[in-house]
């Protein structure tokens, strides 16, 4: 997915959002953070430092958390591990930032010749519950890759771009799992047998 467009409707509510737990198995922090009070942020600001990025990055498998998005982005340790992704026809992809760590917010699908993912899309109360019915993830949130290629380092160059050809992938996929918690640990588990 592109990031085109970010909706964040507040620079205090990410920053809330943002508050990392203590034992959060990764800490975005290299430096201290410094508050600057005298500046003015614009959302076109977001906009213009993310809008670049494709999504850039692979999975890994972990024994402790399941499937884990490895971002080569450098905002991906927040965007893709705290909160989930939406979409909008009037504004395009949108992160809603949360409090919870998860290796991927992500559902799955599996056939043969694929694996298909798709951001879990935002929850109506928090990022609490990760229940997801998979009828609620639209078409075009679904992101197709050969199986062959499904642990290449960069995924940009295989994901299936035709929309055609997506579309037919993901409906003759079948659904694989889904996440879940444990020990108050979002594992992201599931059977991709390659």
């Amino acid at each position: 997915m592109r990031l085109k467009s970010i909706l964040i409707r507040s620079v205090a509510a990410v920053t809330v959002a943002l508050v990392l737990p203590a034992a959060s198995p990764i800490s975005p922090f290299s430096s201290p953070a410094q508050a600057a009070t005298n500046v003015s942020v614009s959302i076109g600001t977001f906009y213009d430092d993310l809008a670049p990025h494709d999504t850039v990055g692979h999975w890994v498998y972990t024994k402790r958390y399941g499937w884990l998005w490895v971002s080569d982005e450098p905002f991906g340790w927040a965007t893709y591990h705290y909160g989930r992704w939406g979409y909008a026809e009037d504004i395009g992809w949108y992160w809603v930032p949360g409090r919870r760590w998860a290796p991927a917010w992500v559902s799955w699908r599996r056939s043969g010749d694929y694996v298909v993912w798709a951001p879990l899309p935002p929850s109506r109360g928090g990022d609490v519950t990760v229940e997801v019915n998979i009828g609620d993830i639209p078409d075009d949130y679904w992101i197709a890759v050969p199986s062959r290629n499904f642990l290449d380092a960069d995924l940009s160059v295989v994901v299936i771009h035709d929309d055609s050809e997506r579309v037919r992938v993901v409906q003759q996929a079948e659904p694989v799992g889904n996440v879940t918690i444990e020990n108050n640990i979002v594992v992201n588990n599931v059977r991709l047998a390659m």
